[in-house]
Protein backbone atom coordinates (compact mmCIF):
# COMPACT_ATOMS: atom_id res chain seq x y z
CA UNK A 1 0.00 0.00 0.00
CA UNK A 2 0.79 3.50 -0.71
CA UNK A 3 0.25 5.57 2.89
CA UNK A 4 0.19 8.81 3.03
CA UNK A 5 0.28 10.82 6.78
CA UNK A 6 -1.40 14.50 6.43
CA UNK A 7 -1.24 17.04 8.92
CA UNK A 8 -0.49 14.74 11.58
CA UNK A 9 2.83 15.96 12.57
CA UNK A 10 4.64 19.18 13.58
CA UNK A 11 7.85 19.74 11.15
CA UNK A 12 8.70 16.23 12.04
CA UNK A 13 11.21 14.88 11.76
CA UNK A 14 12.84 17.98 12.84
CA UNK A 15 10.66 18.55 16.21
CA UNK A 16 9.54 16.87 18.63
CA UNK A 17 6.24 16.09 20.04
CA UNK A 18 3.58 13.53 20.92
CA UNK A 19 1.60 13.32 17.90
CA UNK A 20 5.28 13.32 15.73
CA UNK A 21 6.23 10.40 18.12
CA UNK A 22 3.34 8.31 17.40
CA UNK A 23 3.46 9.01 13.97
CA UNK A 24 6.53 8.29 13.65
CA UNK A 25 5.89 4.26 15.08
CA UNK A 26 3.15 3.78 13.03
CA UNK A 27 5.34 4.72 9.65
CA UNK A 28 7.99 2.57 11.21
CA UNK A 29 5.65 -0.57 11.87
CA UNK A 30 4.31 -0.20 8.38
CA UNK A 31 7.30 0.60 6.46
CA UNK A 32 8.86 -2.55 8.57
CA UNK A 33 5.44 -4.44 7.10
CA UNK A 34 6.46 -3.41 3.46
CA UNK A 35 4.45 -0.62 2.57
CA UNK A 36 5.52 2.92 1.47
CA UNK A 37 5.33 5.69 3.36
CA UNK A 38 5.04 9.70 3.26
CA UNK A 39 4.62 12.11 5.35
CA UNK A 40 3.72 15.39 5.06
CA UNK A 41 3.36 18.40 7.51
CA UNK A 42 0.84 20.60 8.40
CA UNK A 43 -0.26 23.85 6.58
CA UNK A 44 0.76 26.13 8.60
CA UNK A 45 4.67 25.60 8.43
CA UNK A 46 7.41 26.30 10.94
CA UNK A 47 9.89 29.34 11.52
CA UNK A 48 12.28 26.78 12.15
CA UNK A 49 13.11 26.31 8.68
CA UNK A 50 14.45 28.74 5.92
CA UNK A 51 12.74 26.45 3.51
CA UNK A 52 10.51 23.99 2.49
CA UNK A 53 12.32 20.15 2.68
CA UNK A 54 12.35 16.58 1.20
CA UNK A 55 13.68 14.78 3.63
CA UNK A 56 13.61 11.47 4.90
CA UNK A 57 12.99 10.01 8.23
CA UNK A 58 15.57 7.96 10.23
CA UNK A 59 13.22 4.76 9.38
CA UNK A 60 12.79 5.45 5.59
CA UNK A 61 9.59 7.56 5.58
CA UNK A 62 9.64 10.02 2.72
CA UNK A 63 9.18 13.54 4.77
CA UNK A 64 7.80 16.96 3.26
CA UNK A 65 8.32 19.69 5.62
CA UNK A 66 7.20 23.51 4.57
CA UNK A 67 8.52 26.93 5.66
CA UNK A 68 6.52 29.50 7.63
CA UNK A 69 7.03 33.09 6.29
CA UNK A 70 4.99 36.10 6.35
CA UNK A 71 1.33 36.67 6.65
CA UNK A 72 0.14 33.10 8.24
CA UNK A 73 -2.60 32.94 5.85
CA UNK A 74 -1.49 33.57 2.86
CA UNK A 75 1.07 31.14 3.77
CA UNK A 76 -0.84 28.24 5.12
CA UNK A 77 -3.23 28.90 1.58
CA UNK A 78 0.07 28.62 -0.57
CA UNK A 79 1.69 25.51 1.43
CA UNK A 80 -2.33 23.68 1.41
CA UNK A 81 -1.63 24.01 -2.83
CA UNK A 82 1.54 22.31 -1.98
CA UNK A 83 -0.15 19.41 0.42
CA UNK A 84 -2.38 18.70 -2.38
CA UNK A 85 0.35 18.95 -5.71
CA UNK A 86 2.07 16.35 -3.40
CA UNK A 87 -0.90 14.00 -3.34
CA UNK A 88 -1.67 13.94 -6.84
CA UNK A 89 1.98 13.85 -7.45
CA UNK A 90 3.05 10.62 -5.33
CA UNK A 91 -0.78 8.68 -5.87
CA UNK A 92 0.19 5.64 -7.37
CA UNK A 93 -2.05 3.76 -10.05
CA UNK A 94 -0.84 0.12 -9.62
CA UNK A 95 -1.36 0.51 -5.33
CA UNK A 96 -4.25 0.91 -2.68
CA UNK A 97 -3.78 4.54 -1.91
CA UNK A 98 -4.20 5.59 1.98
CA UNK A 99 -4.69 8.99 3.24
CA UNK A 100 -4.07 8.93 6.88
CA UNK A 101 -5.07 12.33 8.24
CA UNK A 102 -5.62 14.33 11.76
CA UNK A 103 -6.85 18.00 10.70
CA UNK A 104 -9.22 19.96 12.76
CA UNK A 105 -10.22 22.78 10.49
CA UNK A 106 -13.29 21.54 8.60
CA UNK A 107 -13.06 23.52 5.15
CA UNK A 108 -9.40 22.04 5.05
CA UNK A 109 -11.11 18.84 5.38
CA UNK A 110 -13.70 19.40 2.92
CA UNK A 111 -10.68 20.26 0.07
CA UNK A 112 -9.05 16.81 1.33
CA UNK A 113 -12.09 14.79 0.37
CA UNK A 114 -12.32 16.41 -3.01
CA UNK A 115 -8.55 15.64 -3.87
CA UNK A 116 -8.92 11.94 -1.64
CA UNK A 117 -12.15 11.31 -4.57
CA UNK A 118 -9.97 12.89 -7.48
CA UNK A 119 -6.91 11.43 -6.62
CA UNK A 120 -8.19 7.70 -5.82
CA UNK A 121 -7.10 8.03 -1.80
CA UNK A 122 -9.20 6.32 0.66
CA UNK A 123 -9.11 8.25 3.88
CA UNK A 124 -8.59 7.29 7.57
CA UNK A 125 -9.20 9.50 10.27
CA UNK A 126 -7.01 9.75 13.30
CA UNK A 127 -8.28 11.63 16.10
CA UNK A 128 -5.89 11.92 19.38
CA UNK A 129 -7.59 14.80 21.11
CA UNK A 130 -11.54 15.71 21.92
CA UNK A 131 -11.11 19.60 22.03
CA UNK A 132 -13.38 21.38 24.36
CA UNK A 133 -14.56 24.83 24.26
CA UNK A 134 -12.71 27.66 24.65
CA UNK A 135 -14.20 30.89 26.30
CA UNK A 136 -14.00 34.38 24.02
CA UNK A 137 -13.02 32.25 20.85
CA UNK A 138 -16.31 31.75 18.73
CA UNK A 139 -15.15 31.48 15.45
CA UNK A 140 -12.70 28.33 17.05
CA UNK A 141 -15.66 27.14 18.96
CA UNK A 142 -17.28 26.35 15.80
CA UNK A 143 -15.14 25.27 13.53
CA UNK A 144 -14.52 22.43 16.68
CA UNK A 145 -18.38 21.76 16.70
CA UNK A 146 -19.10 21.67 13.30
CA UNK A 147 -15.79 19.51 12.85
CA UNK A 148 -16.77 17.00 15.37
CA UNK A 149 -20.11 16.60 14.60
CA UNK A 150 -19.45 16.13 10.98
CA UNK A 151 -16.08 15.15 10.21
CA UNK A 152 -16.79 11.16 10.25
CA UNK A 153 -19.05 11.39 7.33
CA UNK A 154 -15.76 12.81 5.28
CA UNK A 155 -13.63 9.78 5.59
CA UNK A 156 -13.55 6.07 4.86
CA UNK A 157 -12.36 5.04 8.41
CA UNK A 158 -11.54 6.44 11.79
CA UNK A 159 -8.65 5.51 14.39
CA UNK A 160 -9.76 6.99 17.45
CA UNK A 161 -7.35 6.68 20.55
CA UNK A 162 -9.59 5.86 23.57
CA UNK A 163 -12.95 4.21 24.32
CA UNK A 164 -14.14 7.50 24.97
CA UNK A 165 -13.41 9.11 21.69
CA UNK A 166 -15.00 6.00 20.05
CA UNK A 167 -18.22 6.36 21.85
CA UNK A 168 -18.12 10.10 20.41
CA UNK A 169 -18.46 9.00 16.85
CA UNK A 170 -20.28 5.86 16.98
CA UNK A 171 -23.11 7.86 15.51
CA UNK A 172 -20.61 7.98 12.37
CA UNK A 173 -21.18 4.13 11.83
CA UNK A 174 -17.51 3.88 10.04
CA UNK A 175 -14.90 1.24 10.10
CA UNK A 176 -12.72 1.99 13.20
CA UNK A 177 -10.01 0.67 15.03
CA UNK A 178 -8.46 2.07 18.51
CA UNK A 179 -5.16 2.99 18.20
CA UNK A 180 -3.66 3.56 21.48
CA UNK A 181 -0.42 5.14 22.80
CA UNK A 182 2.79 3.23 21.06
CA UNK A 183 6.06 2.60 21.81
CA UNK A 184 8.78 0.16 21.58
CA UNK A 185 9.55 -2.41 24.43
CA UNK A 186 12.81 -3.66 23.95
CA UNK A 187 13.97 -6.82 26.41
CA UNK A 188 14.73 -5.43 30.08
CA UNK A 189 17.95 -5.56 31.41
CA UNK A 190 19.13 -4.20 34.68
CA UNK A 191 15.98 -2.73 36.88
CA UNK A 192 17.92 -1.07 39.42
CA UNK A 193 18.74 2.83 38.71
CA UNK A 194 22.24 3.68 37.65
CA UNK A 195 22.96 5.99 40.41
CA UNK A 196 21.52 6.31 44.33
CA UNK A 197 19.85 9.72 43.48
CA UNK A 198 16.16 9.77 44.39
CA UNK A 199 15.42 11.12 40.84
CA UNK A 200 11.88 11.47 39.09
CA UNK A 201 11.29 12.54 35.85
CA UNK A 202 8.39 14.90 34.02
CA UNK A 203 8.21 15.07 30.11
CA UNK A 204 5.79 17.37 29.02
CA UNK A 205 4.98 20.27 26.75
CA UNK A 206 6.07 23.67 28.07
CA UNK A 207 2.53 25.33 27.41
CA UNK A 208 1.11 22.92 30.37
CA UNK A 209 2.49 25.43 32.28
CA UNK A 210 -0.46 24.40 35.29
CA UNK A 211 0.06 20.97 35.17
CA UNK A 212 3.90 21.81 35.23
CA UNK A 213 3.15 24.38 38.24
CA UNK A 214 0.79 21.67 39.75
CA UNK A 215 4.24 18.90 39.81
CA UNK A 216 6.54 21.84 40.84
CA UNK A 217 4.41 22.50 44.13
CA UNK A 218 4.12 18.63 44.55
CA UNK A 219 7.81 18.32 44.51
CA UNK A 220 8.37 21.14 46.93
CA UNK A 221 6.39 19.04 49.79
CA UNK A 222 7.99 16.05 48.90
CA UNK A 223 11.47 17.85 49.25
CA UNK A 224 10.65 19.13 52.60
CA UNK A 225 10.40 15.31 53.72
CA UNK A 226 13.49 14.29 51.00
CA UNK A 227 15.72 17.47 50.63
CA UNK A 228 17.64 15.86 48.32
CA UNK A 229 14.71 14.36 46.16
CA UNK A 230 15.67 15.65 42.22
CA UNK A 231 12.81 16.54 40.01
CA UNK A 232 13.65 16.57 36.08
CA UNK A 233 11.92 18.30 33.71
CA UNK A 234 11.88 17.52 29.70
CA UNK A 235 10.41 20.59 28.07
CA UNK A 236 9.58 20.93 24.76
CA UNK A 237 7.64 23.76 22.84
CA UNK A 238 7.56 27.28 22.83
CA UNK A 239 10.59 28.74 24.26
CA UNK A 240 8.65 31.63 26.19
CA UNK A 241 6.45 29.19 28.11
CA UNK A 242 9.41 27.41 29.32
CA UNK A 243 11.50 30.63 29.84
CA UNK A 244 8.05 31.47 32.61
CA UNK A 245 8.57 28.04 33.95
CA UNK A 246 12.59 28.79 34.48
CA UNK A 247 11.06 31.85 36.01
CA UNK A 248 8.80 29.81 38.64
CA UNK A 249 11.58 27.29 39.33
CA UNK A 250 13.60 30.59 40.49
CA UNK A 251 10.88 32.31 42.26
CA UNK A 252 10.09 29.42 44.58
CA UNK A 253 13.44 28.32 45.48
CA UNK A 254 13.83 25.23 43.88
CA UNK A 255 16.67 25.42 41.81
CA UNK A 256 18.72 23.30 43.33
CA UNK A 257 16.53 20.38 43.28
CA UNK A 258 14.59 20.75 39.79
CA UNK A 259 16.82 20.26 36.40
CA UNK A 260 15.01 21.59 33.11
CA UNK A 261 16.40 19.93 29.71
CA UNK A 262 15.58 20.97 26.00
CA UNK A 263 16.18 19.03 22.66
CA UNK A 264 17.80 15.91 24.16
CA UNK A 265 18.15 12.63 21.70
CA UNK A 266 15.88 9.83 21.97
CA UNK A 267 18.32 8.03 23.49
CA UNK A 268 19.29 10.27 26.20
CA UNK A 269 15.18 10.75 26.86
CA UNK A 270 15.45 7.35 27.75
CA UNK A 271 18.30 6.86 30.18
CA UNK A 272 16.81 9.56 32.25
CA UNK A 273 13.43 7.46 31.99
CA UNK A 274 15.53 4.60 33.13
CA UNK A 275 17.86 6.68 35.85
CA UNK A 276 14.45 7.30 37.47
CA UNK A 277 12.41 6.12 40.78
CA UNK A 278 9.54 7.36 39.35
CA UNK A 279 7.77 9.03 36.26
CA UNK A 280 5.09 11.73 36.59
CA UNK A 281 2.13 11.94 34.35
CA UNK A 282 -0.77 13.93 36.16
CA UNK A 283 -4.02 13.63 34.78
CA UNK A 284 -6.79 16.23 35.56
CA UNK A 285 -9.94 14.20 36.23
CA UNK A 286 -11.74 17.61 35.39
CA UNK A 287 -10.08 18.46 32.23
CA UNK A 288 -12.29 16.86 28.99
CA UNK A 289 -9.62 16.47 27.23
CA UNK A 290 -7.74 14.48 30.14
CA UNK A 291 -10.94 12.74 29.94
CA UNK A 292 -11.10 11.54 26.44
CA UNK A 293 -7.28 11.49 25.75
CA UNK A 294 -4.53 9.17 26.30
CA UNK A 295 -0.74 10.61 26.25
CA UNK A 296 1.55 8.83 24.49
CA UNK A 297 4.28 9.54 27.21
CA UNK A 298 3.29 7.00 29.10
CA UNK A 299 3.45 4.24 26.70
CA UNK A 300 7.18 5.71 26.64
CA UNK A 301 7.48 5.88 30.32
CA UNK A 302 6.16 1.60 31.06
CA UNK A 303 8.94 0.63 28.03
CA UNK A 304 11.68 1.54 30.12
CA UNK A 305 10.33 -0.73 33.08
CA UNK A 306 10.13 2.30 35.33
CA UNK A 307 6.69 3.06 37.45
CA UNK A 308 4.16 5.85 36.68
CA UNK A 309 2.85 7.90 38.65
CA UNK A 310 -0.80 9.38 37.45
CA UNK A 311 -4.26 9.19 38.55
CA UNK A 312 -7.72 7.08 36.84
CA UNK A 313 -8.51 9.26 34.30
CA UNK A 314 -9.76 8.16 31.37
CA UNK A 315 -7.70 5.13 29.44
CA UNK A 316 -5.84 5.00 31.78
CA UNK A 317 -8.44 3.43 34.08
CA UNK A 318 -9.34 0.38 31.29
CA UNK A 319 -5.19 -0.86 31.61
CA UNK A 320 -4.01 0.34 34.77
CA UNK A 321 -4.32 -0.87 38.53
CA UNK A 322 -3.10 1.11 41.93
CA UNK A 323 -0.07 -0.44 42.98
CA UNK A 324 0.03 -3.08 40.69
CA UNK A 325 1.42 -1.75 37.16
CA UNK A 326 1.20 1.92 38.52
CA UNK A 327 0.59 4.18 41.55
CA UNK A 328 -2.15 6.31 41.64
CA UNK A 329 -2.82 9.70 43.47
CA UNK A 330 -5.62 9.56 45.84
CA UNK A 331 -6.89 13.01 44.56
CA UNK A 332 -5.90 15.22 41.39
CA UNK A 333 -4.15 17.67 44.34
CA UNK A 334 -0.52 18.27 44.83
CA UNK A 335 -0.63 16.89 48.42
CA UNK A 336 -1.82 13.45 47.05
CA UNK A 337 0.72 13.20 44.14
CA UNK A 338 3.25 14.41 46.74
CA UNK A 339 2.12 11.50 48.87
CA UNK A 340 2.58 9.25 45.96
CA UNK A 341 6.39 10.41 45.06
CA UNK A 342 6.90 9.80 49.00
CA UNK A 343 5.40 6.22 48.41
CA UNK A 344 7.98 4.94 45.83
CA UNK A 345 10.85 6.53 48.05
CA UNK A 346 9.57 4.69 51.06
CA UNK A 347 8.43 1.38 48.66
CA UNK A 348 11.72 1.04 46.47
CA UNK A 349 11.02 -2.74 45.88
CA UNK A 350 7.45 -2.62 45.60
CA UNK A 351 7.81 0.47 43.24
CA UNK A 352 10.34 -1.66 40.95
CA UNK A 353 7.92 -4.68 40.62
CA UNK A 354 5.19 -1.72 39.58
CA UNK A 355 7.51 -0.76 36.86
CA UNK A 356 8.25 -4.45 35.66
CA UNK A 357 4.43 -5.05 35.58
CA UNK A 358 3.95 -2.11 33.75
CA UNK A 359 6.22 -2.50 31.12
CA UNK A 360 4.27 -5.99 30.86
CA UNK A 361 1.04 -4.11 30.24
CA UNK A 362 2.92 -2.07 27.51
CA UNK A 363 4.44 -5.19 25.52
CA UNK A 364 0.69 -6.56 25.19
CA UNK A 365 -1.36 -3.45 24.67
CA UNK A 366 1.05 -0.40 23.13
CA UNK A 367 3.86 -2.34 20.71
CA UNK A 368 4.11 -0.48 17.77
CA UNK A 369 5.08 -3.36 16.10
CA UNK A 370 1.97 -5.20 16.74
CA UNK A 371 -0.32 -2.43 16.17
CA UNK A 372 1.04 -1.74 12.50
CA UNK A 373 0.17 -5.56 12.16
CA UNK A 374 -3.43 -4.50 13.44
CA UNK A 375 -3.65 -1.67 11.29
CA UNK A 376 -2.33 -2.98 8.07
CA UNK A 377 -5.62 -5.87 8.53
CA UNK A 378 -7.80 -3.07 9.15
CA UNK A 379 -7.23 -0.88 6.29
CA UNK A 380 -6.72 -4.39 3.79
CA UNK A 381 -10.30 -4.72 4.88
CA UNK A 382 -11.17 -1.48 3.92
CA UNK A 383 -10.12 -1.57 0.77
CA UNK A 384 -11.00 -5.05 0.09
Amino acid sequence: MNIVFISCTENYPNSFSANNTKIEYLSRGLIEQGHSVCIIGRINGSTSIENDLNIKSKYGANCFLFTQKGNKIITALKNLYKQLSLLKKIGKKQEENILILDVGFFMTLVIYKICAILFNYKIVHIITEWHEQKKDLWHKNLNIYIYLHLFGYFVDAILPISNSILQHIAHFKKPMLKIPILSEYKPLNNQDASNNQIQFTYCANGGYIRIVSFVLSAMKIVNSHYPKAKLTLILYGREDAINKIRNNIKISGQEQNVEILQDVSQEILFNIYKNSIGLLIPLDPNSIQDQNRFSQKIAEYISTGRPIITSPVGEVKYYFKNIENAIFAKEFKEESYAEAILWVINNPEKARIIGIKGYELGVENFNYKKMAQDMERFISNLIS
